[in-house]
């Protein structure tokens, strides 16, 4: 429960529910409409993420921000990351 709540204060959604049984979760949640995003919000969500990894972050090219941008309003990647952690 503790890693959905964290990725869902980095990734722009909202879970409306949330059920976890003895083998799966069930998750009810909204994606917000896309929306451009400055380089210093999505800097501080990339921390959240990543940590220390700051001085990395500032050599990114503005393209690889607008990727990660994308990443943030999506439900796959969303879920890649929840898995990953529960696989950790």
């Amino acid at each position: 429960m503790n890693m959905i709540k964290f990725h869902q204060n980095v990734y722009y959604c909202e879970v409306s529910s949330l059920s976890i049984m003895g083998t799966h979760y069930h998750l009810n949640m909204k994606f917000l409409p896309f929306k451009e995003v400055t380089i210093a919000a999505l800097k501080k969500r990339a921390l959240l993420l990543h940590t220390n990894t700051e001085k990395q972050l500032d050599n990114l090219t503005e393209e690889k921000w607008i990727t990660f941008r994308k990443q943030l309003f999506n439900r796959s990647e969303f879920m890649r990351n929840v898995q990953s952690g529960f696989a950790r």
